[in-house]
């Protein structure tokens, strides 16, 4: 069974888990399997906003297929969620990913 079938499996188990569903799309992302990352890191941002770890990956994520402005509003999204959680760090690393993007 590939990792993806077993984080599926596990995701048809536990729907809501977060870092099962982060992992499943780190995974789809490392496999080259853009389109369907982003929509796995899409659901995630969708049902869990305070996840933080996400917005990165899934502003890339974003940038990798494109989509510019949606990458942007990622970034965005993650500066402010990231400020919110305390974390400072992972802010700042959103605020360079934009900066970049917009540079």
């Amino acid at each position: 069974m590939s990792r993806i079938d077993a984080l599926r499996e596990l995701l048809a188990e536990m729907p809501e888990d977060a870092f099962t569903r982060y992992a499943l799309a780190m995974q789809l992302r490392q496999e080259d399997r853009l389109a369907e990352a982003m929509a796995e890191f899409r659901m995630l941002l969708e049902r869990r906003p305070d996840y933080t770890a996400a917005y990165l990956m899934a502003g890339q994520c974003a940038e990798d297929l494109g989509e510019r402005e949606e990458a942007a509003r990622i970034f965005r999204l993650g500066v402010e969620a990231c400020a919110r959680a305390g974390e400072a760090h992972a802010s700042t690393k959103c605020a360079e990913a934009l900066a970049d993007l917009e540079g």
